[in-house]
C-alpha cells in the first residue's frame, strides 16, 4: 500500500499561526521547469520541487494556549520535529530539504525547534490501467468519491517518500516508511492508505 502523509490536530484546540518573518510569495523553485506535470505555480510547496529557502519564515508564532507541540503539523507546509527529520533521513538521506524554524508562543517563549519539510522527489506514480479517477491535465479526485486511485509500484520503485506531479494533494510514503513512522509514535501524524499494483 501507499500512504498519504499529513498532519492532524492532536485535540480540538485550534491555533492561528503568524509568520514573523520571510515572504512566502517570493519562494521560488530551484528548477522551475515543468516536466510534464503541474507547475510550481500550481503546486506551490507541495509538488516535489526543491526550493530556495531564502524567503521561508524562520519564526512562527502560535496564538493559543500553551501545550506540547506535535511532531508533525501543517504550517503552510509540513513542519516537523528533529526526531521526525531523522526518521525520514534514515530511509532517504540527503534527498529532501529541512529548513529550521523556531515556533514561539505569543509571549515570545520558545515552544519548539522545528523544520519545514520539503519533499524533493517528483513522480508520475499513478497506474493509468487501474485508476478510475478522471484525468484532465491532473487527476481530478474532487467530487469522485467512488472513483479508485491506484499507485504503480514499477514507477515508485525503491522510493519511500515523493510527490505525484499530477496530484494536487501530496506527499505519499511507502508501506515500510509508514509502518516505521507509526511505530515511532509521532504526534500529529496522519496516514491515509491507497491501493498499489
Amino acid at each position: 500500500m501507499v500512504h498519504l502523509l499529513g498532519a492532524k490536530s492532536p485535540d480540538e484546540i485550534g491555533y492561528y499561526h503568524e509568520f514573523l518573518d520571510g515572504d512566502w510569495s517570493k519562494i521560488k523553485a530551484v528548477d522551475p521547469s515543468v516536466d510534464g506535470g503541474l507547475s510550481f505555480t500550481w503546486t506551490k510547496l507541495n509538488g516535489g520541487f526543491a526550493i530556495r529557502g531564502d524567503h521561508l519564515s524562520t519564526k512562527v508564532q502560535k496564538n493559543g494556549p500553551k501545550r506540547e507541540v506535535p511532531d508533525v503539523e501543517f504550517l503552510r507546509m509540513l513542519c516537523v520535529s528533529g526526531r521526525f527529520k531523522e526518521a525520514i533521513e534514515s530511509f532517504e538521506p540527503n534527498i529532501h530539504q529541512f529548513f529550521p524554524v523556531d515556533v514561539l508562543w505569543e509571549d515570545g517563549e520558545l515552544a519548539a525547534k522545528r523544520f519545514f519539510f520539503n519533499i524533493c522527489t517528483r513522480l508520475d506514480s499513478i497506474s493509468r490501467q487501474l485508476t478510475t479517477v478522471p484525468f484532465n491535465h491532473f487527476w481530478q479526485t474532487a467530487g469522485n468519491a467512488n472513483a479508485r486511485l491506484v499507485f504503480d509500484s514499477s514507477t515508485i520503485g525503491s522510493r519511500h517518500i515523493w510527490c505525484d506531479k499530477y496530484l494536487l494533494f501530496n506527499p505519499f510514503v511507502s508501506d515500510a516508511l509508514a509502518e516505521s513512522l507509526r511505530a515511532a509514535g509521532f504526534t500529529g501524524l496522519s496516514l491515509q492508505h491507497f491501493d498499489q499494483t
